[in-house]
């Protein structure tokens, strides 16, 4: 028997969404044996650090040991919001969240995915807790017993983040034969309005949806089956953003650097602050730089350290976590990234470099391979030598001069997820299949 379906992926809206990413170091306590309701809670005493994601009772200290580990860390916003919800992908066994010591839940669900919405949230540094608990209760954890044939782990199975529009779209076959889905707009504020769907990165369809639901025609629809796999994808666009959620990043509003001004040059640093980033040398050459400045959005375990080694520079600022309208603000004011990672970081192309094409911004890049082939195909900014800081100034001195061939639209549209998506289902459909 054949098996045909019609597979359609919702990427819902098309506006970009303002993530503070909380993956990374978090200070950490385990309490053996304990369940969270008997713990210390947000105010205990840290003993180590512990990578999320990650599972605490994977690692040497704790191995395979019972009981609830105890996270804790601090984001910062440059802007109230109106709300807010926080994002697990998968966590173990039992958890509890906790923002500023308002208590968000507990959890019983392992390996689920969470939405715990926020409430509003103030301007300035916040202080979120989690509890994870892995022991088997029967009382307390849902679908997790000791007779289950595999292990359950204490932690974070994915990624954690703080999002700032948790609408998305649901997508129900109706007719698999003439390609007719039903989309389900969920979590949108008004449930009549005209929109665009577009499918698999390039087919728009104009369409209203009523009471939050429409019904429509896949353009060019396939079916997937095993021998067959394919897979059609659609965004949701033209449907103004909710109230609470920060716009997109707007191409247009970066400065261009005019190369006949004495203009200081405005460098922005937007991600992580850990071992693979070579931050040590951009700070030691922005203050051998008089006419250069270096804002920093982000955080890190590093970042104590570079504060520090920064301190008598006033150019030189750190941010912290910022939302969408603050960050664009850093943009609009920057004249070119900085990607200072180091060889052996085993990364390609750093989320960062699409950042930095989708505002406009030139780039100076540590980073061989791809990374350099791309930003060299587009004149797109320049290479330095990580760990060495005479480079880099050399680097910014490449900067100040005329770029004519630097081409920013082109070297945006290399990162747009419309065309990157439909390319990767293409390519997809072009795998060997199993008999």
């Amino acid at each position: 028997m054949k098996i045909k379906l019609l597979g359609v992926v919702a990427l819902a809206a098309c506006a970009a969404r303002a993530d503070v990413d909380l993956n990374g170091s978090w200070s950490f306590r385990f309490e053996e044996g304990k369940a969270i309701e008997e713990t210390a809670g947000p105010s205990f005493a840290a003993t180590d650090t512990m990578s999320v994601p990650g599972c605490y009772d994977m690692m040497p200290q704790w191995f395979l040991r019972r009981g609830t580990g105890l996270y804790r860390r601090t984001f910062t916003l440059e802007r109230p919001v109106a709300n807010a919800w926080l994002v697990v992908d998968g966590m173990g066994l039992r958890v509890n969240f906790q923002i500023d010591g308002k208590d968000l839940g507990t959890h019983p669900y392992p390996y689920a995915r969470l939405e715990v919405e926020t409430g509003p949230l103030a301007a300035g540094e916040h202080t979120i807790y989690a509890a994870l608990d892995n022991r088997f209760d029967w009382k307390t954890t849902k679908l997790a017993r000791q007779y289950y044939d595999f292990y359950f782990y204490g932690g974070f199975y994915h990624g954690v983040k703080l999002v700032f529009d948790n609408r998305k779209l649901f997508v129900r076959t109706r007719d698999y034969k003439t390609g007719t889905v039903e989309i389900e707009a969920v979590n949108f504020k008004e449930g009549d309005f005209d929109g665009t769907l577009v499918f698999d990165g390039k087919n728009e369809v104009k369409t209203t949806f009523r009471n939050f639901r429409t019904t429509v025609k896949v353009p060019d629809f396939k079916l997937w089956s095993p021998d067959s796999p394919n897979l059609h994808t659609v965004a949701l666009c033209s449907q103004p953003l909710n109230p609470s959620t920060s716009q997109p990043l707007n191409p247009s509003t970066s400065q261009p650097l005019n190369p006949s001004t004495s203009q200081p040059l405005r460098l922005l640093y937007l991600g992580a602050m850990g071992k693979s980033y070579d931050l040590e040398t951009v700070i030691d050459a922005v203050k051998e730089t008089d006419d250069a400045e270096l804002d920093l959005a982000g955080t890190g375990p590093k970042e104590a350290a570079l504060r520090a080694r920064a301190a008598d520079c006033p150019r030189i600022r750190f941010h912290g976590y910022l939302d969408a309208a603050a960050l664009q603000d850093l943009f609009a004011r920057a004249h070119a990234g900085v990607i200072p990672m180091f060889s052996d970081s085993c990364v390609g192309v750093p989320n960062k470099l699409a950042d930095y094409a989708a505002a406009g911004l030139r780039v100076v890049n540590s980073l061989p391979g791809e990374t350099a082939d791309l930003i060299s195909r587009f004149a797109a900014g320049t290479f330095y030598t990580a760990g060495d800081v005479a480079s880099f100034k050399s680097a910014l001195a490449d900067l100040r001069r005329p770029a004519p061939d630097f081409a920013p639209a082109a070297f945006r549209d290399a990162f747009d997820a419309r065309r990157l998506y439909a390319a990767y289902v293409d390519f997809i459909q072009t795998l060997p299949q199993k008999p």
